[in-house]
């Protein structure tokens, strides 16, 4: 008998920059390392700090999951340093650039899928261009579609969404 364990299943779970969808691949990373996966958030510097606080309870917890961060180009887009998510931006024009921005992660993605080569990469539908990434390296991807989770549990209306 192999004294040797098998090795984890490692899957990176790249969200988009925006919090409604942040937020659910978030929770779905959570689940995944409370089932033993080794779950890697890739986000960038200031959307760390919006979940960094439940990932390192579940640290603490024993379950495998942390966060690779990717400097978002901001200043490139005309935008402030932080910038970097909805909750930021004080007009159109400032959330047209921040969507602008986030197309370019694509290189420092790729990048690091390249270095770590994780089993699997989940990305939000808005990164249409991982598919090019993941195929590139062979790399299975499954497509994540953030906005569908609140019209699921909208259509099943549970006790804490139901008004009194």
């Amino acid at each position: 008998m192999d004294s040797q364990a098998e090795p984890k299943l490692e899957i990176f779970f790249f969200p988009y920059i925006l919090g409604g969808r942040l937020i659910p691949m978030i929770d779905l990373a959570r689940l995944f390392a409370s089932h033993g996966v080794k779950a890697t958030i890739v986000t960038t510097p200031h959307n760390v700090l919006l979940f960094q606080n439940p990932i390192l309870r579940d640290q603490k917890l024993g379950y495998d999951i942390g966060f690779h961060t990717l400097n978002f180009p901001s200043e490139e887009f005309g935008l402030p340093n932080g910038c970097e998510n909805e909750l930021t931006t004080t007009n159109g024009d400032m959330f047209i650039k921040l969507f602008m921005a986030a197309m370019k992660l694509q290189d420092p993605l790729g990048k690091l899928l390249c270095e770590t080569r994780p089993d699997c990469l989940v990305s939000d539908s808005l990164y249409p261009w991982t598919a090019d990434v993941t195929d590139g390296l062979g790399i299975p991807r499954i497509v994540f579609d953030g906005s569908v989770v609140l019209l699921s549990l909208r259509g099943r209306e549970p006790q804490t969404l139901r008004t009194a």
